[in-house]
């Protein structure tokens, strides 16, 4: 029976390299048993190509998996302005003791963010937190980002040009208008090159909604498909969950 992966998510634990890696193995009947073999390259920039081996054994026919591995000599990933936007790629092999090979390819960066109080404390006319990447507090420039074409014209070559320009201008991070749309991975990607982060927000802007079980199943079920859809990409700093709603 074929064996597939899913939804393989790699997250940094520390930047000396230390990574967290979990997925779904799926099989159509049990047990589960094979070898995960995982290829981690650089993707944009010049370095080793680091080999990674996970032994199965489980005796279900569904597996989520939780599996730590170190990267040598990590390169990280910043936002414009304040380093290099190091990118690896993540190919992972489960060879099952029969059956065919099944295969994935993600992308990732090693880098962290958290957001902290302001060193000195709080005071009145600021904005009592900070932004801390990679182990550095920075003040964060940004502005927004609206849907881009009201005609549906998500060309990567748009994207590329608009991006670049916010590049140019320093800009660090794009809120994601909720009242706009989540965005093709064309625009993640982008940002995940030029070191734009997202403030990406959920789709609810500016109106009331229903609270029916049908209508939030289906809120449900949004959120949890773009964020498994989004989640390797570095430059994904936050999610927010409204714009201008009285609720």
């Amino acid at each position: 029976a074929a064996v597939e992966i899913e939804s393989p998510f790699i997250a940094t634990r520390s930047l000396d390299g230390q990574m967290r890696l979990t997925l779904d193995l799926h099989k159509k009947s049990s047990p589960l048993k094979g070898v995960l073999y995982a290829e981690v390259s650089p993707k944009n920039f010049k370095g080793i190509t680091q080999y990674y081996r996970f032994d199965i054994n489980s005796p279900k026919k569904q597996e989520t998996l939780s599996l730590d591995f170190q990267i040598k000599d990590p390169h990280l990933w910043w936002p414009n302005d304040r380093g290099e936007q190091s990118l690896y790629d993540l190919n992972l092999f489960f060879v099952p003791q029969k059956g065919k090979t099944a295969h994935i390819k993600t992308s990732f960066g090693i880098r962290t963010i958290e957001m902290r109080p302001l060193i000195d404390g709080a005071k009145e006319d600021y904005y009592n937190w900070t932004f801390v990447i990679n182990g550095k507090p920075m003040f964060i420039k940004g502005t927004g980002w609206c849907t881009m074409d009201a005609l549906m014209d998500f060309s990567r070559n748009k994207y590329e040009h608009l991006l670049q320009i916010a590049q140019r201008q320093h800009i660090q991070m794009l809120r994601a208008w909720g009242g706009g749309m989540p965005e093709t991975d064309d625009f993640y990607e982008l940002c995940d090159k030029y070191g734009i982060l997202v403030w990406q927000d959920f789709m609810f802007a500016c109106a009331m909604y229903p609270g029916n079980p049908e209508f939030l199943e289906n809120v449900k079920q949004e959120a949890v498909d773009n964020v498994i859809r989004l989640r390797n990409h570095p430059c994904i700093a936050l999610w927010c969950g409204n714009n201008e709603i009285d609720a």
